[in-house]
């Protein structure tokens, strides 16, 4: 997979200080986000989400240091579908962005 670098200034923005989003979003409900940090290998955190979506019967798309996850059951507001972006800050640090795409966000929480 082909990651995104992030720069000085990308990784400032991911502060929550420096959120601008209500500026240009006039309804953020319908999205749901979280971002962590890890020390493991891009190829160790895809095989990670994989066997995650598994065990939820998820389908698994895979592009450009995104793994997009697609329920196969149909929830309370349609299908529940996340996609996870993973940022490379060094080849040994990377961020971990989740955000609940459509569904239940209620459902997306269980998960």
């Amino acid at each position: 997979m082909k990651l995104t670098w992030l720069s000085a200034f990308d990784i400032i923005s991911l502060s929550p200080g420096f959120d601008l989003s209500s500026l240009f979003e006039k309804d953020k409900s319908h999205r749901s986000d979280a971002r962590f940090t890890t020390q493991k290998s891009a190829s160790t955190i895809v095989s990670r989400l994989e066997e995650v979506a598994s065990m939820g019967s998820f389908k698994v798309k895979k592009k450009d240091g995104t793994v997009k996850m697609q329920g196969s059951k149909e929830g309370r507001k349609g299908q529940l579908a996340i996609d996870a972006e993973i940022f490379e800050i060094t080849p040994a640090f990377h961020v971990v962005q989740v955000t609940k795409k459509s569904g239940d966000t209620a459902e997306y929480s269980l998960h």
